[in-house]
């Protein structure tokens, strides 16, 4: 996304598809209710299944059930006992993942490793756009989603074009050897530019609730974990040795291909607006 590439029609294809996903995101965040929580369990089994199937093809055995019981109850639990009750299900789970291998000898340390991976990643970071759509006032958390959706798609739009016409240093060769530093930070000072923007006329003609200091502090933070969140996307499917994810977009990739900047971008909104603004 950072880097050249000779299959220029079918990046912007991508971004074409992922401004479509936004705005789609876009509508689910303005409806919310029970549309929220529909799409919140689409994306959410579905990217779970596309990480266990990138683990196995590292030959690594997750245990299965455990994760997908852990996907499946983490908003019903939330719904019922709130933030404490997700907790505790997490804890109560992860240790059944642990003890799970005395009963499964041929299970390996590195197999619980991605057991314990797969109970974190990416549940909790899309479980965290269900908290995010729910703190402060309505205004407050509309903000917020739109932030933690928006601007990792904006840095990667960014971040692709800037490092497709100026790209010159490799970023991280080892793990996505196309992404580039310029790529990166044309991304990040462009979509903290955008952010910056938009929280100004959000604070002038929205809401006062969130100072507009808070917009220029979250354009930075959430666009370098957004990139942080590309790059490991990137290392897992590295380590895994597959392209994609999946294909259940036809042709563009997985779930999680699309996704995966939001999800870091979204633990770092969900951080700064539970410390310093909420």
């Amino acid at each position: 996304m950072w880097a050249r590439r000779s299959d220029s029609n079918g990046m912007i294809s991508r971004y074409v598809l992922g401004v479509l996903l936004f705005a789609m995101a876009l509508v689910v965040i303005a409806v919310r209710g029970p549309l929220l929580a529909v799409a919140f369990y689409a994306f959410l089994i579905t990217a779970q299944l596309e990480m266990y199937l990138a683990l196995r093809r590292a030959s690594l055995q997750p245990c299965m059930w455990a994760c997908m019981l852990f996907a499946a109850l983490i908003y019903p639990f939330y719904l019922w006992k709130g933030l404490p009750g997700v907790v505790t299900l997490f804890v109560v789970l992860s240790t059944v993942n642990l003890v799970w291998a005395i009963f499964l000898p041929q299970r390996k340390y590195l197999d619980i490793m991605a057991s314990m991976l797969l109970m974190i990643y990416p549940v909790w970071p899309l479980f965290l756009l269900i908290l995010i759509s729910q703190m402060g006032s309505g205004k407050v958390s509309t903000i917020a989603l739109g932030i933690a959706v928006f601007s990792p798609v904006v840095t990667d739009i960014f971040a692709y074009f800037v490092g497709r016409y100026f790209g010159r240093h490799k970023l991280s060769p080892l793990i996505s050897p196309k992404k580039t530093l310029e790529g990166a930070l044309g991304g990040l000072v462009l979509s903290s530019l955008i952010i910056s923007i938009a929280g100004w006329f959000v604070f002038r003609y929205y809401t006062q609730e969130v100072e507009y200091y808070h917009y220029i502090v979250l354009g930075f933070l959430c666009s370098i974990f957004a990139q942080a969140g590309d790059l490991t996307a990137s290392a897992i499917k590295r380590f895994s040795g597959i392209k994609d994810f999946g294909n259940v977009l036809l042709g563009h990739g997985g779930v999680l291909d699309r996704i995966d900047s939001i999800l870091l971008g979204a633990v770092a909104v969900y951080g700064y607006f539970s410390l310093f603004i909420i």
